[in-house]
């Protein structure tokens, strides 16, 4: 992903070990831009493509502000 996305300066999947179809991704990109660069790759349209017709509710997004990381 580095290679084909340098602005995306971090990307984390976890998954719920209880719910184990229960995921958090984490993002961080360097601008809107990179963002956007992201959103319309085609990993990420092939992979909306296969798991969003298959989710029983809508996928949620959810934006939080870093308020402190050692990262």
């Amino acid at each position: 992903m580095r290679e084909r996305e340098p602005r995306t300066l971090r990307y984390e999947v976890w998954q719920e070990e209880e719910h184990p179809a229960r995921f958090v991704h984490i993002f961080t990109f360097r601008d809107a831009d990179a963002h956007r660069i992201h959103s319309d790759s085609a990993e990420v349209k092939k992979f909306a493509g296969i798991l969003y017709p298959e989710c029983f509710a809508p996928v949620e997004f959810t934006d939080y502000a870093v308020i402190v990381s050692n990262v």
